[in-house]
């Protein structure tokens, strides 16, 4: 078993070097996933929300529509990501989480953020924390990420949004 697991890691390790250095260093797949799992939990300023208040009194979560995105999405996402990645990413509204955290008055912090290649995808894991008055609530994040051959984004999913989701809605 030994020997197996000796000539598996060798194996794999020789792949990663000879993939590295035939993609030239183009592949800069975990900074741009670490760039976007962080711009993902980054607090909006006053202004950013401000920008996307609706004139009908509802909140700004309940009423943004994937085809009219505020440019803050696009600023923090989109250079990062595929154009299917990011059509995908806006789709199921993971930009709202800053949204959701501005209104519940929550300031958000992500801690110990990893990333690992794993074969043909990422695997992320983190700390969230969600700091409102005197409480403090940490919640981990895991996920998974896959990039195309230049590194962009072309997948983004965080296992346990719901429950990241949930808490910042309570």
């Amino acid at each position: 078993m030994n020997k197996r697991s000796f000539f598996i890691s060798g194996s794999v390790l020789l792949c990663l070097i000879l993939t590295g250095c035939a993609s030239g260093g183009n592949d800069n797949g975990e900074e741009n996933i670490k760039n976007i799992v962080e711009n993902l939990f980054e607090d909006l300023d006053d202004s950013q929300y401000e920008a996307l208040r609706q004139t009908d009194g509802q909140a700004v979560s309940d009423s943004l529509a994937s085809s009219d995105l505020p440019q803050w999405v696009e600023d923090r996402f989109k250079n990062d990501m595929t154009d299917e990645g990011y059509g995908a990413f806006t789709g199921t509204a993971f930009y709202e989480i800053p949204v959701k955290a501005y209104e519940a008055h929550k300031e958000m912090g992500l801690e110990d953020l990893e990333i690992q290649k794993d074969g043909d995808s990422y695997e992320i894991s983190g700390t969230l924390t969600m700091e409102s008055g005197t409480d403090t609530e940490s919640i981990g994040i895991q996920g998974t990420a896959q990039t195309d051959d230049q590194g962009l984004v072309s997948n983004l999913s965080i296992s346990n949004i719901s429950e990241i989701i949930e808490s910042l809605e309570s």
